[in-house]
C-alpha cells in the first residue's frame, strides 16, 4: 500500500489491474473497426501501458516501498489515469463518428500550415478529429503532454534508474516502439494528437472551416518549444503579479481561479486567430453561423460567465479585424467586397451584410480596456481577467501572424465567380468547368479553404434563397445536396496522385492528349466517338456541356466510350437475421438497408477484398452531369471482366443526371479480387437523344448529386 496525503491510500495491486486492464482494451483497436490514425494511437498507448505495467508489477513485489519508490508508484498511477482519458477518446473515434472527409480536412491543413510551422513532414504528424459529443476532453497532443519539464516526473516513473532527462522522451518512445511488434508501421510521429470537433454533423461540409480552430489550438501548444512568443508566455507576462493581486485581498485559489480563466480566454482567442488566417472567409461565416445555434449571441461583457470562454462578440469581433486590411489584418473581406461589386446575383444585400462596417453587430463589440480593480471578489476577478485580455490581445495578434505568415495565409480565390457557377450547377468546385480551362491551369485543383469559401458565398447569396422557395424536406434535400458538392471536392483533393500510383503499379502510362479529328457539326442519336466526348466537355455552352469531374487530360477516352475509376466508397451486405426483402415496400428496404448493410471507406493507399461469391456496391471516382441531350450506358471493362469481376447491373443512366455512378460489383470468380480506388473499372458509353430532352423530363429522383452508394 502507497499512502497519498491529498487522496488517501493507493493500492500498487489495483494500479497494476488498472493497467492491465487498459493494455487488453488497447489491444481490440484494429484497422477493421477503426481509422489508422486511431490505431496508431492504440499502439503508442499499449506501449506505454505495458511500460507501466512492468513497473508497477516490479513494485507490488516489494514488502514495504521505499519513499522514493512510493512517489514513483504514484507517478505510474497517474501515467495510467491519464492513458484512460486517451482511451476515452478513441472509443468515441469509430468510422462513422470520424467520417472521412473530416480526416481529409484536417490533413489538408496540416499539410498546407502545420508543417511549416514544427518543421516537420505530414507524415511524421498523427492528428485525429473526433466528435466532441461525449466528453469534456479537449485539445490533448500525447507525446507534448509528457514533455514540459513540469511533467517529466511522470516519465521518471517509466524509468528506473531515473536518469531520463526532458529531451530523451522521443528516445524512450522510439525505443519502445522498436522492441514492439508496431515498428513495421514506421517510426512513432513526432506528433500525435487528438483533436474534439463540436458540433461535427457527419455531411455537414460547410462546418468543416471550424476544423481550423481545432488545428490553431495543436499549433499553439505543439510550437511552445519552437516559438519565442507563446500563449503561455504572453499569459504569463500580462497576469498581473502575485503581490499586485494580493493586494486586493484575493486568495491563492483566487489567483489560480484568474489565471486559469484567463488561460482559457487566451486560448480560444489564439485559435480564432490562427484559424482565420488559415481558413480565411469560410472561418468566419461558419464562426457566424454556427454560433447562432449555441444561444451565445450577443453575451455581456468579454467572458462568458457560464463557460468561462469569451463571448461570441469578442470572438467574432477579433476574427472579422484579422481578415480586414483597415486592421492590419489579411485583407480578405475588402477583396470579397470588390469582387462582389460585379457578380449580378440576387443575394448580395444577404451576404454583403455579413462584410461591410455598419451590417454586423460584432463591429458593435468595443475591445477590453484597463479598469481599477474595486467591488466584490467576484469582481475583482472578473476586471483583473479582462484587464489580462486587454493587455494580451495585442500580443496573441503577433503570435498568430508569426506562426501563420502572409505568404500562407488564405486569400480569396481568384476563380471564385466559376466555383460559384459550378455550385450552382451542382458541380463539385473541383477544377474549371471546362476541359481547355482545366488545360491551360495545367489541370490544378483548388484547395480546402478555397472551396469551402465558395461553398459559403454560394449558400449566402444563392442557396438560402434557393432553400426558401422549397417546402421543409426538399430544403434539407437542397442544403444537404450542397455539402455533398463540397465533400466530394474535398474527397478528390489528392485524385491527381491516386491515379497516378495506380497508373504506376499497373505498369501503365497515361497519355494526356490526343490527336484531333473533325467531328460533324450535329449528331442525334448515335453513340459519341471519343473526338465527340472531347468535344461535349470543351463545349462553350454549359446548357449542352458534359462535365466530368476529375478530368485530368484525354488519357481515359477510348474511341466510343470514357473510363471511369473507382471510388472510396463501398456498400457491402452482412449477414442479418432478415427473413426476407420486400422490394415493393419502402419500409421493409429501408430496414434492410439499415441493419443488413454498411459503408465502408478506404483511402488511396489502401485496397478493398472481394471474396469470391460477394456482391458490393461501389461508386465512380468521377462525378457526372449529363447533358439534356445526352444519356450513357455503364459497361463492364473485359480485361475485369475475364478475371471474374462482373460490373454494372444495371447501366442506363438518364439525361439530366448529376452525381457518381454506382456500380453493382459481383465476384464470379473463385480467388478473392483486390479493388484499389481510382483504378479504371467501367466505362461510360455515351450516346446522343434523338431530340433535346425537355426539362420536365430530366432526371430529378432521389439519386441525384449522389456522391456514395
Amino acid at each position: 500500500m502507497v499512502r497519498d496525503n491529498s487522496a488517501g491510500t493507493i493500492s500498487v495491486g489495483a494500479l497494476l489491474y488498472q493497467a492491465e486492464s487498459l493494455a487488453q482494451k488497447l489491444s481490440t483497436f484494429t484497422t477493421d473497426s477503426y481509422p489508422p490514425q486511431t490505431v496508431s494511437i492504440a499502439r503508442l498507448l499499449k506501449l506505454l501501458a505495458d511500460r507501466a505495467y512492468e513497473q508497477l508489477a516490479a513494485l507490488e513485489s516489494v514488502s514495504v516501498l521505499p519513499v522514493g519508490e512510493q512517489a514513483r508508484a504514484m507517478d505510474l498511477g497517474n501515467i495510467v489515469q491519464c492513458l484512460h482519458s486517451y482511451l476515452r477518446y478513441l472509443h468515441a473515434s469509430a468510422p462513422l463518428e470520424t467520417p472521412p472527409g473530416v480526416q481529409q480536412s484536417i490533413t489538408a491543413l496540416i499539410s498546407t500550415h502545420a508543417t511549416a510551422v514544427l518543421g516537420c513532414l505530414a507524415s511524421e504528424i498523427n492528428v485525429l478529429v473526433r466528435p466532441q459529443w461525449r466528453y469534456s476532453l479537449k485539445y490533448v497532443d500525447i507525446l507534448h503532454q509528457f514533455e514540459s519539464e513540469a511533467d517529466c516526473v511522470l516519465w521518471y516513473a517509466l524509468d528506473r534508474t531515473r536518469e531520463l532527462e526532458a529531451d530523451g522522451v522521443r528516445e524512450l518512445v522510439e525505443a519502445l516502439w522498436k522492441r514492439s511488434s508496431f515498428q513495421k508501421a514506421g517510426s512513432v510521429p513526432k506528433h500525435i494528437a487528438v483533436l474534439s470537433f463540436p458540433g461535427l454533423d457527419r455531411d455537414d461540409v460547410l462546418l468543416y472551416p471550424l476544423l481550423a480552430h481545432e488545428l490553431g489550438h495543436f499549433l499553439d501548444f505543439a510550437c511552445e518549444d519552437n516559438q519565442s512568443e507563446a500563449t503561455a508566455s504572453i499569459l504569463e507576462s500580462t497576469l498581473p503579479a502575485p503581490r499586485e493581486v494580493f493586494a486586493v485581498v484575493l486568495t491563492a485559489d483566487d489567483y489560480k481561479r484568474l489565471a486559469d480563466t484567463a488561460a482559457i480566454c487566451l486560448r480560444e482567442l489564439t485559435a480564432d486567430l490562427l484559424a482565420a488566417r488559415m481558413a480565411g472567409l469560410g472561418y468566419y461565416f461558419a464562426f457566424n453561423e454556427y454560433f447562432k445555434t449555441l444561444d451565445e449571441w450577443p453575451g455581456e461583457g468579454y467572458i462568458n460567465s457560464r463557460s468561462g470562454y469569451p463571448t461570441f462578440g469578442l470572438r467574432l469581433k477579433l476574427v472579422w479585424e484579422e481578415l480586414t486590411a483597415a486592421a492590419g489584418g489579411t485583407g480578405a473581406i475588402e477583396t470579397l467586397l470588390g469582387r462582389l461589386q460585379h457578380w449580378p446575383l440576387d443575394g448580395l444585400p444577404h451576404l454583403t451584410g455579413y462584410l461591410d462596417t455598419s451590417g454586423a453587430r460584432a463591429r458593435e463589440v468595443e475591445l477590453p480596456v484597463e479598469k481599477s480593480v474595486e467591488g466584490t471578489v467576484e469582481q475583482k476577478l472578473e476586471i483583473l481577467a479582462n484587464n489580462t485580455l486587454s493587455r494580451s490581445i495585442p500580443l496573441i495578434r503577433e503570435l498568430a501572424r508569426q506562426i501563420i505568415p502572409d505568404s500562407r495565409v488564405a486569400k480569396v480565390p481568384a476563380d471564385l465567380d466559376q466555383m460559384v457557377e459550378l455550385l450552382e450547377a451542382r458541380i463539385p468546385p473541383f477544377q474549371a468547368a471546362t476541359r481547355s480551362a482545366r488545360k491551360a491551369a495545367g489541370y490544378s485543383a483548388w484547395s480546402f479553404h478555397e472551396f469551402l469559401t465558395a461553398g459559403w458565398i454560394y449558400q449566402l447569396s444563392i442557396g438560402d434563397e434557393r432553400e426558401g422557395a422549397l417546402e421543409q424536406k426538399r430544403r434539407a434535400i437542397e442544403y444537404r445536396n450542397t455539402c455533398f458538392l463540397l465533400l466530394k471536392a474535398i474527397e478528390l483533393q489528392d485524385a491527381r496522385e491516386t491515379i497516378a500510383a495506380i497508373m504506376t503499379l499497373s505498369g501503365r502510362t497515361d497519355e494526356s492528349e490526343k490527336p484531333d479529328t473533325p467531328i460533324p457539326s450535329a449528331l442525334h442519336g448515335g453513340v459519341l466517338s471519343g473526338p465527340s466526348i472531347r468535344a461535349a466537355l470543351d463545349a462553350s455552352d454549359s446548357a449542352t456541356r458534359l462535365s466530368i469531374c476529375p478530368d485530368f487530360g484525354d488519357g481515359p477516352i477510348e474511341a466510343a466510350s470514357r473510363d471511369v475509376h473507382l471510388g472510396h466508397w463501398f456498400r457491402v451486405f452482412k449477414r442479418t437475421s432478415l427473413d426476407r426483402i420486400d422490394l415493393a415496400d419502402p419500409a421493409s428496404t429501408a430496414k434492410a438497408r439499415l441493419s443488413g448493410q454498411g459503408e465502408v471507406f478506404v483511402k488511396g493507399s489502401e485496397e478493398f477484398v472481394l471474396q469470391p461469391g460477394d456482391f458490393v456496391l461501389a461508386i465512380s471516382l468521377e462525378y457526372v452531369s449529363l447533358p439534356p441531350g445526352l444519356m450513357a450506358f455503364v459497361e463492364g471493362k473485359s480485361s475485369l471482366g475475364r478475371a471474374g469481376l462482373l460490373v454494372a447491373t444495371a447501366t442506363q443512366v438518364a439525361p439530366g443526371f448529376k452525381g457518381c455512378i454506382v456500380l453493382e460489383l459481383f465476384n464470379a470468380g473463385t480467388v478473392p479480387v483486390i479493388l484499389r480506388p481510382a483504378m479504371r473499372v467501367a466505362q461510360l458509353v455515351l450516346v446522343t437523344t434523338n431530340i433535346d430532352v425537355d426539362e420536365r423530363w430530366l432526371y430529378s429522383g432521389r439519386f441525384q448529386v449522389q456522391i456514395r452508394p
